[in-house]
């Protein structure tokens, strides 16, 4: 059915399969021609101009191509529902009822650790029929899988929708427990761990000029898992502490950590002067210090002071 579909597609148009090259770029604070809000060739959607750049290829070699747009991106999984007219339009324009697209994984582990790339059947009639239907590897050529490309109309700056930027980050929450549904451009949001007893850093992220939040949640992730929670301090000075991983070792006094062999706990290495299994325990300055008359020394964390009498 999709053999026959392609070739419905009128090779004489040239708006048909509209081919980027490197470095194009689209003024973003002009008029547009004619009070158009977007540019030749593009499709308006709710929010912003969509254009076909192929209907195979690599997922890399897309996703470079749409971000080389001025404020240009790869549609992502959201853009499926938010920009869903202008995308139903291209389709018909084009003759693609039905067809597979890459979605832009930004910053997913999906993406970014498994290097392979999410592809969505959707249907140019309704939004309902949208469905996941692949993983596929970023850098093999999809012979039945399209690219879309959007950029912002004319004049106007991407919104950022807040929701996907907590995607593939299950450990992650906002620290403002009412966020905006949207971000514009240059606005910061903040995010969490949702078990503070991990620890209890916040971590920025800001709307980009491609309308997604960044960095995504899922970077921060894995530090607010539970695994990464600390171990609470020995209470007696030989505490065999089994068990010990190196993220229970104290910071301050830690030089380096040794991780053991497998079945064997992990070592902290402490700074010169530190003591204790976890390099928590202070180290006394005041034995090599020297006090003049009539003063006394003092330990501090991390130095001693010779502190007057009077």
């Amino acid at each position: 059915l999709l053999i026959n579909t392609f070739q419905t597609i009128p090779s004489t148009n040239p708006t048909s399969i509209k081919r980027t090259t490197r470095g194009q770029k689209m003024e973003a604070t002009t008029i547009g021609p004619n009070s158009e809000p977007c540019p030749d060739d593009y499709f308006e959607g709710d929010h912003g101009c969509l254009m076909l750049l192929n209907i195979r290829g690599k997922y890399t070699n897309s996703l470079s191509l749409c971000q080389d747009l001025l404020n240009g991106d790869m549609i992502s999984y959201y853009d499926l529902t938010a920009e869903f007219s202008g995308i139903s339009k291209l389709m018909k324009y084009n003759g693609l009822p039905l067809y597979r697209w890459f979605v832009n994984g930004f910053m997913s582990p999906l993406s970014r650790t498994h290097l392979q790339a999410q592809v969505v059947w959707v249907s140019s009639s309704t939004p309902l029929l949208t469905s996941n239907d692949s993983i596929v590897s970023r850098s093999k050529v999809q012979e039945s899988v399209g690219t879309i490309c959007k950029v912002p109309k004319y004049g106007l700056r991407w919104a950022c929708p807040t929701a996907p930027a907590l995607l593939d980050a299950p450990h992650i929450e906002f620290a403002d427990p009412n966020p905006p549904a949207f971000l514009n451009y240059t606005d910061k949001i903040f995010f969490q761990c949702r078990d503070k007893t991990v620890h209890d850093r916040k971590y920025t992220a800001t709307c980009t000029e491609r309308g997604v939040v960044a960095p995504a949640a899922s970077i921060f992730s894995s530090s607010c898992a539970p695994e990464e929670k600390p171990a609470p301090p020995p209470t007696e000075k030989d505490d065999p502490m089994p068990g010990l991983r190196c993220n229970w070792c104290e910071k301050r006094g830690t030089h380096h950590c040794e991780k053991g062999k497998e079945g064997e706990d992990d070592r902290c290495i402490c700074n010169e002067g530190w003591r204790g299994k976890i390099c928590n325990r202070h180290p006394r300055f005041c034995p090599g210090m020297s006090c003049p008359k009539d003063s006394h020394c003092e330990e501090r964390v991390d130095h001693a002071v010779c502190v007057c009498e009077t």
